[in-house]
């Protein structure tokens, strides 16, 4: 999927790349994930001292998550336009992360989490979309290691917009609208794009003076009147 260019700064989506490839550049990098669970295991094994296992147990807990939500893309992808769209409340989804996040060791960084109140119900399927916000946060966290990221939701026209933003390391935006399969946080992006057009919706990333906002749209339901 080549994305094209708003402003000089912002990534949206043009030619897709097919499924396919985004499926075996996910499997490529949770190869690469498991190969680093196996040398974090490996320092397990060797007598260090007791903060240093603390630690590396808590990297293994990091790449075991990052590769199961990756590899949780794979479902949406091969369903393709059969995939499941229900009803869902942003805020349901917000909290499920929101949990999932709650325990992990943030090290220096500083996170926040909308709770999404108030905004409409989305038509979505709602374990992709989960599973999408977890690793694009995971992505962020990765690139501001000592800065702030920050999940946000907002309500415009017909589209909820959820966004993650964080003043680390930027994306590279001709990575993310290449020809080619990117990796590592591009290729979140690309498959937050492909997944979300699935549904209805869309997928941008755009470089802030500092770090990058990732916005998720998403298809709206039409409140009813009471």
């Amino acid at each position: 999927m080549a994305i094209k260019t708003h402003s000089g700064s912002r990534a949206g989506s043009g030619e897709e790349l097919p499924h396919r490839d985004l499926v075996a550049a996910l499997c490529h990098d949770v190869g690469n994930l498991l190969a680093a669970v196996r040398l974090s295991a490996h320092l397990l094994s060797v007598d260090n001292a007791e903060t240093d296992r603390i630690s590396t147990s808590g990297d293994i807990e990091d790449l075991a998550v990052l590769a199961g939500a990756l590899l949780a893309h794979v479902r949406p992808l091969l369903a393709g336009a059969t995939i499941a769209r229900v009803p869902v409340s942003p805020a349901e989804v917000l909290m499920a992360l929101t949990r999932a996040l709650k325990d992990r060791d943030l090290g220096g960084a500083a996170l926040s989490i909308a709770r999404g109140r108030n905004l409409p119900d989305v038509r979505v399927d709602p374990d992709a979309l989960y599973h999408l916000l977890l690793t694009l946060v995971h992505g962020s966290l990765a690139a501001a290691p000592d800065g702030r990221v920050r999940v946000s939701a907002k309500h415009i026209g017909r589209r909820v917009i959820l966004s993650v933003s964080d003043d680390g390391r930027q994306v590279d935006l001709d990575e993310i609208r290449g020809g080619s399969t990117p990796s590592g946080r591009e290729l979140a992006i690309r498959v937050a794009d492909a997944v979300l057009r699935l549904m209805g919706g869309r997928a941008s990333a755009e470089l802030q003076r500092r770090g990058t906002r990732i916005d998720l749209f998403l298809p709206a339901m039409t409140r009813r009147k009471p």
